[in-house]
């Protein structure tokens, strides 16, 4: 509610919207569409600010792409929640086993490593493909409600990682990797 006031939402329920809505500093809550599915042509620009993305349902397929985290001005933590989403990949190539290279959300890759604290909620994200589900090193990870990940390599890069009290966690490795690095 505040977010729709404050005129920083965005429904979406185009990959060309959400785009528009991830690229958009502005932007600090996105809402798809009831059960939309989006596949997504380009890649994202890096957020650099707080960020929620309430899926609904919703099916995100990130194609070769990744939801990626930035640096944030002065290093100042930042949150990113993803809640009731399928994110899936296809991505292709070998990964560092820091998840520069494959990840569904991506802290690493892009200067953004103990940046950020990020929540994942009621969400299913990895494919074959996938070296890490989040790659994060030295930010804050918290799982909560009932979470399915499938990745090659680790399920998590992270500093800090919990599980919210009640949270069910299911996560199928695809590899001979420990599921937290």
């Amino acid at each position: 509610a505040a977010a729709n006031t404050a005129g920083t939402l965005a429904l979406v329920s185009t990959a060309a919207q959400f785009q528009t809505a991830y690229n958009n500093a502005a932007t600090t809550y996105i809402q798809l569409v009831p059960n939309t599915t989006l596949t997504l042509a380009a890649a994202l620009n890096s957020r650099t600010s707080n960020l929620i993305i309430d899926g609904n349902g919703g099916v995100i397929n990130l194609g070769n792409y990744n939801l990626p985290l930035g640096a944030t001005v002065g290093h100042t933590p930042q949150t990113f929640s993803v809640n009731n989403v399928t994110l899936n990949t296809t991505q292709t190539g070998s990964d560092d086993g820091q998840g520069n290279n494959s990840s569904g959300i991506n802290a690493n890759a892009y200067g953004g490593s103990g940046d950020w604290n990020i929540n994942v909620k009621d969400t299913t994200a990895g494919s074959t493909g996938i070296g890490l589900v989040i790659a994060a090193s030295y930010s804050q990870i918290t799982l909560s409600g009932k979470d399915t990940f499938s990745a090659d390599t680790h399920m998590v890069a992270t500093g800090t990682f919990y599980v919210a009290n009640g949270a069910t966690v299911n996560y199928t490795e695809n590899g001979t990797w420990s599921p937290i690095y």
